[in-house]
This record gives structure tokens, C-alpha cells and sequence, in this order.
């Protein structure tokens, strides 16, 4: 029995990062737009916003985002989704300012930071910004900084490798621990000192061992793989995590006729044949220091401060290569992990080795409900998987176009490349899969690709919750407020912070749209208020109810129309 169309849920990477991207921009830009427009400090452009829609809708037509489509309509789609985002951002940046207009000011020769919470409950996590600072560093010098809250609280930050190359300090990028309340704005202020540069050192031969007071995350220098992961004593692992593995595969984008990505044999013109044993095989740390690598070592410690440790390991097999940044954040259940790929292989693809401890089925995001799987077949999934362990679950995260997946004993393969070329169909058997071998073909993955990845331990019905905050995340930006200080009452806020905002926008008769989704298998209910109208809703598993505001009531609606 064939899995129809399997390859399509990871055939060409670059329409469905894109894909993803505009999502997550117009879900946020939605948010911050409507929150502005309720708060009474902008109307914005509901246009800019139906655009978008429409671009997300024609990006997920049919062929487009299946990567079933010549180059020509690929790179027409992607360029549309760019453009959208573009849009997007320029309108959310206009709701965004309204916000941020009413902050103080902070002190001369101080750099602000205003920050916007996209979740209708209370943020109290890490935060990234990179800025320009007000001061100026030469040669041989760097900042030492102090960052501030809105009432003079100085909070805990450190400073981490900002985008610019250059070898004195122009720009800085930190991470901080912020609080910002629901659905509004808050205020950080730096403070910089110019200083003596002296370049920190982190290099040791024994394994890098990081424990906080929530977690213990063990990499190892020999194989570049995080060897433990425990929370709460327990290993949630069950074996070296991280290995990106190459696998055999064919041009064909559908994936007609294969029952596999891991497992699949193929004929001297591509077609698939009888399933074989487990085709994947692992990329290898590489301590050469030569080539793309040059002067570079295996594993190094990138960070490693009172908020964050980051470690990069570098593989290699064939002509293609895997830069690895393990992010390991202090005192939260929680790494991530950014991959870097340089690919030059035909006819092969990619998938990430997670040997996880726990159930032996697996269980992925689907629309408004969670599939659950316990084959090695491939199979589609959203923005997180993971499997269950005891009460709580191991859940690998994603905003970076991965929708494909497998599981081969206690190993999860997500899918992060496939082999296809640019819609090689396959029609008789006896015919190549490419039409005319005697032309060079351009393989869709060829090239630079980035994905992001997040590790969590969290309960079942956090995950929703918890893809939202890595998919739309707090945006922050260096800003100078002139405003009185007032602060924002609470426009919307929800009780149970696992009930998720699904959509928020205004509908053309003037109505406010708010859609809630209780992403678990339980019942639940929360408390919602939108500007002191307040009302209970109880939910049941993997319900969504639709409401609308008018202003003065809050109703809920049999309508699901957005407009």
C-alpha cells in the first residue's frame, strides 16, 4: 500500500519556509493591528491584511506549496509571499509605534527597547533584540551594559554575538529576561559603558555539561550530539540526539508508487522498487579544519553566560555540510536548536536523528487537533511533534517549513530536505523519471538552507500553546517613546493561558473577530475579557468557538466568516 503523494510534505523547502513565514506574520500582524485599533491609538489598513490572505491562500493551492511545480511558479510564489511580508510588517510597525507612543522616556544616553506581547496572558521568558547603541565603540573596546525595567528594576541579561561581522563593536545583540503583560507593551531601557574589549576563551576537552535548576543538558565533544536531555531527574533521551542522516530518494516531488523515505529502493531510471533495510546514514562530525571548515573546530562553545549556552558542531558527508547551534537556555525547559545547511547532493535528502525515550507512538499537529502515529511510514505535521513520557511529553518544535515526518524504533526523523528535482513526473515505467538524462538538472534543495528547531518537556495540552510563542514571537525593537507613562489597561486577556488566539481582526461591519481553540485532548475553559466585558466559555477536546465583539457585548458566533 502506497503513502499518496508522501515526498510533497518536504518537496522544495524554500515555498514552505516561506509559507510559514507569511502565516506567522499575518497572524501577528493581526494582533498587534487589532489590539492598537482597540486600545483607540490607530485604525489600520484591513486591505494590507486581505492582501496577505489572499497571497497565503494562493501560495497553498494545489501544486504551490506541495513543491510539485516548476521553478518558474515556485519563485513567482515565493516572491509574492516576500512581498506580503514586506506589507505586513510595515503595517504592523504603524500599529506597533501607536502602542509604544504613550511609554517615557528613558533616560538621555540611554537606549530603549519596546516590546510587544502577542499572547493574552502575562510573558515572562527570554527575550532577543540586536540595536545600534547611542555610544560608540573603537579598536580594542566594548560594551558593558545594564538593562533596565520600566520602574528602574535592573533585570538579568548578557550579551551575545550580534548579525555584523565587523571586528569592533557597532552594533549589540542581548538576551533578557522581560515581562510584558497581555496583549500590550512594555518598556526596557540599556545602559552602556564603553570598556576594554578582552575576548572570553571557552575552550575545554571535556564534554559540555549544562545544569540549571529545571534541566540538565549534557553535548559531547567526540560526536557533536546532545548526549542527555534531563528534566526533573528524568532522561527524556534515548540515545544521542542531533545526527543528520542522508538517505537515498529519486526526482520525483509526488513521491508516486514509494511507500518510504527510509526504506525505498530504486531502478536504474528512478522508479521506485521493494523496500530494503534502513537507508540512512549519518553525517560525521567533522574535525578536519579544512574546506568550508577551514581553521574551524568540531564542536566549540559559541556563549556561554549567566542566560544562555550555545554550541556549534559541524558535520559532514559527501559534498554537503550541517552547522549545528545548540542554544541552551538557563532555568527553562527548553533548547533550541538552529540548523545551518550547505546541500550538494542529487537524488538524496536529509532527516534529523531524535531518539526519544516514552510511548511508542508519536504524535503530530494537525488543523485544530493532534494526529497520532505509530508506523514508519511518512507523514505529514505542523509546527510541533513529539511523544509522550509519563505526564509529561518530549516535543521538538518547528517554524521553519518542516511538515514531514517518520519514526524508525525510537527514532523520529523529522524531514528537513528530500532529492527532487523541479516536477519530474513520472509517467511508464520503463521511461527515465527525467526526461532527457543528457541535461544537467537543477535539483530543487541545491544551496544555503536555515531551520530552527525548539526541545521542550511540557505537558500535552501546553503545545499549543507553546508553538504559538516560538512561531509568533515577542517583537522588540530599539524605540524612544516621548509619551506620559500611562500604561495600557488590559485590551484582552485570557485566564487559561493554554487556550490559544487562533484569530483576531476586525470584520467589515466593525465588529471585532476573536476565534478561541483548546488544543487538547481534555475538556477546559478560560475566562476571557476584552475591555472589561467578561465571559466564561468552557470548551471541549479540540474545540474552537468563534466570537464577536461589538464594542459594548461579547457574543459567540455560528458564523466562522472572518469578514
Amino acid at each position: 500500500q502506497y503513502v499518496a503523494l508522501m515526498k510533497s510534505y518536504s518537496s522544495v523547502h524554500p515555498i514552505k519556509l516561506a509559507h510559514d513565514q507569511l502565516e506567522n506574520a499575518l497572524y501577528l500582524t493581526e494582533k498587534v493591528c487589532t489590539i492598537a485599533e482597540l486600545a483607540g491609538k490607530r485604525t489600520y489598513n484591513k486591505q494590507v491584511l486581505k492582501d496577505a490572505e489572499r497571497t497565503l491562500c494562493q501560495i497553498e493551492f494545489h501544486d504551490v506549496l506541495s513543491g510539485t511545480a516548476i521553478k518558474l511558479g515556485t519563485d513567482s510564489s515565493i516572491r509574492k509571499a516576500h512581498r506580503a511580508i514586506e506589507n505586513l510588517k510595515e503595517e504592523m510597525f504603524a500599529s506597533f509605534s501607536a502602542l509604544a507612543r504613550h511609554l517615557p522616556k528613558v533616560t538621555p544616553g540611554d537606549d530603549g527597547l519596546v516590546l510587544f506581547n502577542p499572547y493574552p496572558y502575562d510573558f515572562d521568558d527570554y527575550v532577543e533584540t540586536e540595536f545600534y547603541p547611542t555610544n560608540f565603540c573603537l579598536d580594542g573596546e566594548r560594551f558593558k551594559l545594564k538593562v533596565y525595567d520600566v520602574n528602574g528594576k535592573e533585570t538579568p541579561h548578557q550579551m551575545i554575538h550580534e548579525e555584523s561581522l565587523i571586528a569592533h563593536q557597532k552594533r549589540v545583540r542581548i538576551i533578557y529576561k522581560a515581562h510584558i503583560p497581555a496583549y500590550s507593551v512594555a518598556l526596557y531601557s540599556v545602559h552602556n559603558e564603553v570598556i576594554k574589549a578582552n575576548r572570553p576563551t571557552y575552550e575545554t576537552e571535556n564534554d559540555i555539561f549544562v545544569e540549571d535548576s529545571l534541566k540538565t543538558v549534557r553535548s559531547s565533544r567526540k560526536t557533536g550530539l546532545i548526549e542527555s536531555f534531563k528534566l526533573g531527574g528524568k532522561e527524556y533521551l534515548a540515545a544521542p540526539l542531533g545526527t543528520p542522516m542522508v538517505f537515498d530518494d529519486n526526482p520525483d516531488p509526488w513521491g508516486w508508487r514509494m511507500t518510504s523515505l527510509t526504506h525505498q529502493t530504486f531502478n536504474e531510471n528512478g522508479w521506485p522498487l521493494e523496500e530494503k533495510a534502513n537507508s540512512l546514514k549519518p553525517m560525521h562530525l567533522d574535525k578536519s579544519g579544512k574546506g568550508v571548515y577551514k581553521n574551524l573546530l568540531g564542536v566549540t562553545i559559541l556563549e556561554d553566560g549567566k542566560l544562555l549556552t550555545e554550541v556549534q558542531a559541524l558535520f559532514t558527508r559527501g559534498e554537503s555540510h550541517v552547522v549545528a547551534n545548540y542554544k541552551i537556555y538557563h532555568d527553562r525547559p527548553y533548547v533550541d536548536i538552529n540548523y545551518h545547511i550547505l546541500w550538494n547532493e542529487h537524488q538524496k535528502g536529509l532527516k534529523i536523528k531524535m531518539p526519544l525515550a516514552g510511548s511508542k507512538s508519536y504524535f503530530a499537529q494537525m488543523a485544530f487537533g493532534i494526529e497520532k502515529y505509530n508506523d514508519s511510514k511518512e507523514w505529514p505535521s505542523n509546527r510541533y511533534i513529539g511523544v509522550k513520557n509519563g505526564e509529561n511529553c518530549f516535543v521538538i518544535y518547528n517554524r521553519s517549513g518542516i511538515h514531514s515526518v517518520s519514526r524508525v524504533g525510537k527514532n523520529l526523523y523529522p524531514t528537513l530536505l528530500n532529492g527532487s528535482a523541479y516536477c519530474a513526473h513520472p509517467t511508464r515505467d520503463y521511461n527515465p523519471m527525467v526526461v532527457d538524462t543528457t541535461r544537467f538538472v537543477p535539483y530543487v534543495e541545491q544551496g544555503v538552507h536555515d531551520f530552527s528547531l525548539r526541545l521542550q518537556v511540557n505537558k500535552i495540552e501546553e503545545c499549543e500553546r507553546f508553538a504559538n510563542e516560538f512561531n509568533q514571537r515577542v517583537y522588540s525593537l530599539t524605540y524612544f517613546p516621548h509619551g506620559d507613562g500611562n500604561a495600557l489597561s488590559d485590551i484582552i486577556r485570557l485566564s487559561n493561558a493554554n487556550i490559544v488566539v487562533s484569530a483576531l481582526k476586525r470584520r467589515n461591519d466593525g465588529t471585532y473577530l476573536i476565534r478561541l481553540y483548546n488544543g487538547s485532548e481534555r475538556k477546559a475553559a478560560t475566562e476571557l475579557s476584552i475591555l472589561g466585558t467578561n465571559k466564561h466559555i468552557a470548551f471541549g477536546k479540540f474545540e474552537f468557538k468563534t466570537f464577536v465583539y461589538d464594542g459594548k457585548q461579547l457574543k459567540e458566533s455560528p458564523d466562522a466568516s472572518i469578514y
